[in-house]
């Protein structure tokens, strides 16, 4: 029995580590292109819902003219240089659904270098936190709870009252056993 299990293991172990391969080289069709040495770019797509598409090409699409552009699922898209990220190491495009200019991406160059303590104040603010939650309403459990502080608040005094009076009153009754 543990001969077969071992043969059945070295027997997908193979399709296993090809599987591997083809994720860790980013899916199929991408593992296809850089296997195969195809020069290729990617681009993503945001839909009028909000949606995002994303697609890897060929650079047999982009059409040298000026501007350069490709053509893809019957839109033209411009190719910018200069508003290019990078998947995998290949240039990326961001464009809107009907929209021919890539969207423009900060670079992060030596001239223009934001500085971290900058972006370190920024995210520790809690300002902009408390601006956000501007006009939510209190979630009722908060408001349950500060209830519940007031009324066992008051029944404590109560009951811290009702002691020390109580205790008068029994000295005043029966003085002896005071």
């Amino acid at each position: 029995m543990v001969d077969t299990i071992w043969l059945v293991y070295l027997g997908v172990s193979p399709f296993i580590l090809a599987i591997i391969i083809v994720w860790h080289l980013g899916g199929a069709q991408e593992a296809y292109y850089r296997i195969a040495r195809i020069p290729y770019f990617a681009m993503t797509v945001f839909g009028p819902d909000g949606s995002e598409s994303f697609a890897l090409l060929r650079y047999e699409l982009i059409q040298r003219r000026s501007p350069p552009s490709f053509s893809y699922h019957g839109k033209m898209r411009e190719i910018d240089d200069t508003n290019h990220a990078y998947h995998h190491g290949r240039p990326k495009w961001f464009f809107n659904y009907d929209d021919f200019h890539a969207l423009p991406i900060l670079h992060w160059n030596e001239k223009k270098r934001i500085d971290p303590s900058h972006l370190d104040a920024a995210w520790n603010d809690k300002f902009l936190e408390e601006l956000a939650r501007l006009g939510q309403k209190v979630p009722p459990l908060v408001t349950l709870l500060i209830v519940i502080l007031v009324v066992s608040l008051i029944a404590s005094m109560i009951g811290i009252a009702s002691i020390y009076y109580s205790h008068d009153a029994y000295c005043a009754l029966k003085p002896v056993n005071c």
